[in-house]
């Protein structure tokens, strides 16, 4: 009886440690997993604007000759169109990323609907989605995103 007891103490205090341990690693991943940063630093080529199913556009074939780029540089970006600059500030956390509501040149031109579209686009931006080596995709909730590629 007293050896059944001593049995049952030990498998509880077995039981009460390792329910310890699987909090701390759960913990853990969850540390790791919110210091993970894609870092977006560099220039990219915008290759597509969607807003949605039947709305998007390839800047490149839009104003042929004029390609849309985005720069990213400690917490600030610039995207630059075939006529006009948007800039502002951007957090990231782990793959999370949000957008502060930039300033955009007002000239006039002929093409503005790569532009347009990013204005549409960019606040609805809230996750960072690296396909591979040579394609990121700005990704929102809903069917709004953005895809960029390594500038050369």
């Amino acid at each position: 009886m007293k050896l059944l007891s001593i049995a049952a103490c030990a498998a509880a205090i077995v039981a009460l440690a390792s329910c310890g341990s699987k909090k701390e690693t759960t913990q853990d991943q969850q540390a790791a997993a919110d210091s993970t940063i894609v870092s977006l630093n560099g220039t990219y080529n915008v290759y597509t604007i969607n807003i949605n199913d039947s709305v998007s556009i390839e800047p490149a074939q839009a104003t042929p000759g004029e390609l849309s780029s985005m720069t990213f540089s400690d917490g600030h970006y610039t995207v630059q169109t075939n006529c006009n600059t948007i800039q502002g500030d951007f957090t990231q956390k782990g793959d999370s990323i949000h957008f502060s509501d930039g300033l955009k040149t007002m000239m006039a031109c002929p093409n503005t609907e790569a532009e347009d579209l990013m204005v549409q686009v960019l606040p609805r931006i809230n996750k960072v989605v690296v396909l591979n080596d040579t394609v990121t995709r700005l990704d929102s909730d809903g069917p709004a995103y953005i895809v960029l590629t390594p500038a050369k």
